[in-house]
């Protein structure tokens, strides 16, 4: 009998090992990542337009920092304005201000992050777009802009970056969605063309067209006839 108790005690304690190590790989099996929208746009020289840092996950997630650094070029676009954090998370702090906006070296670095306290929740991510931070960007000048997040799949200084609210807290960010915008000098307008068969059923051109080419046989022998008897009336003369 203390035979089989010990064979009892022996499996309970491998399947409660096996059960350990099997749970840090379920609570990482949800990832969240950083990604722009819209990804692709065409714009005009010497114009603004917005993008938007959005973060999403492959299902929901409680968060409990965020950190993206997303680059451009330079001679391409500049940031005109202040950047706009979402309400996600209660702190945005990246090196005494709100964000990093450098327009020489073409970097932007905005950070997210909450406690878990009362006043300051860890946000949920869920597989919808939660709005992280928007920028507003000028157009410089004609070419294609790129904008790419800083990544490497690790938690490290300078790179992008979403963690869990597990303690300690789990790196589970994926590679990120980047962008590419077309800059334009003009936007071509194309030139309205009337439609092939301007609006009329076709049946009915072919019928009209019918009816135009019976009455031109009918009437022409008769001209032809009266002509004959007005050319003879003239002779008697």
């Amino acid at each position: 009998m203390n035979r089989y108790l010990r064979l009892l005690a022996l499996s309970m304690v491998v399947v409660y090992s096996t059960s350990l190590a099997i749970l840090p790989v379920y609570a990482q099996s949800v990832t969240a990542t950083f990604a722009l929208s819209p990804r692709t746009k065409t714009v005009l020289v010497n114009t603004n337009f917005d993008v938007t840092i959005n973060i999403k996950a492959t299902a929901t997630k409680k968060v409990s920092y965020a950190r993206a650094v997303v680059f451009f070029d330079p001679t391409m676009l500049e940031i005109p304005q202040a950047l706009e954090a979402g309400s996600m998370f209660c702190n945005y702090p990246t090196d005494e201000a709100n964000y990093v906006a450098d327009n020489e070296q073409g970097q932007v670095l905005i950070t997210g992050i909450s406690t878990g306290d009362s006043g300051c929740a860890f946000p949920d991510v869920t597989t919808a777009n939660s709005l992280f931070a928007k920028i507003t960007f000028k157009a410089k000048k004609a070419g294609t802009a790129n904008l790419s997040f800083a990544y490497n799949g690790e938690l490290e200084d300078e790179m992008s970056a979403i963690t869990d609210s597990n303690s300690p807290s789990q790196f589970i960010m994926t590679s990120p969605q980047d962008g590419k915008y077309t800059i334009v000098s003009s936007l071509s307008t194309p030139t309205p063309q009337p439609p092939s068969n301007l609006g009329v059923d076709p049946r009915v051109v072919i019928g009209a067209a019918a009816v135009v080419m019976g009455i031109g046989w009918y009437m022409y022998p008769k001209g032809k006839s009266q002509t004959s008897r007005v050319v003879a009336s003239t002779e008697g003369w």
